[in-house]
C-alpha cells in the first residue's frame, strides 16, 4: 500500500438519503446518483490513477464547509464515502479486516466554493 493517499471529493449525501424505496424495490436516490457521477468526475480530473489498498488501512475524512453547508451528522457521510472507495477499487473491502480505523471531523477551513471532503488513506499501524 502507498504510504499516503489524498482524495478530494464533493460532500456526499447523508446515508439517510442515498436509497429510496418504490413499488419496484429499493433504488439509489437521484441525489446519490448525482454525487457518484460528480465524485468520479472530480477524481478523474484530479489526474490521480486509481489503485487499490491491499493491507489494513486508516481513513481520515476532513469535512470542509463551503457554499450550501448546513449542520449535519458527520457519521451519516461515512457509508457513501466508504462504499465509493470500495466500488472504485481503492479499498478491497470496508470491513474491519481492511479498515482498522475511521476518523471524521469538521475542519476549521471554510471554502468560498461548495463543501467538500478530503479523504486520507494511510496504512494502519496496528
Amino acid at each position: 500500500m502507498r504510504p499516503h493517499r489524498l482524495i478530494d471529493l464533493p460532500l456526499p449525501p447523508s446515508v439517510n438519503a442515498i436509497y429510496r424505496k418504490t413499488r419496484h424495490g429499493v433504488h439509489r436516490s437521484a441525489a446519490y446518483r448525482r454525487w457518484l457521477i460528480n465524485a468520479d468526475a472530480d477524481y478523474l480530473t484530479s489526474g490521480r490513477q486509481p489503485s487499490w489498498t491491499a493491507g489494513p488501512a486508516k481513513i481520515v475524512i476532513e469535512v470542509l464547509q463551503g457554499k450550501g453547508w448546513r449542520s449535519r451528522d458527520l457519521d451519516n457521510m461515512l457509508k457513501p464515502i466508504l462504499d465509493w472507495l470500495v466500488t472504485r477499487g481503492m479499498l478491497v473491502d470496508d470491513s474491519a479486516a481492511h479498515v482498522r480505523r475511521v476518523e471524521i471531523y469538521l475542519s476549521q477551513t471554510v471554502l468560498s466554493t461548495p463543501s467538500r471532503v478530503l479523504i486520507r488513506i494511510t496504512p494502519a499501524t496496528s
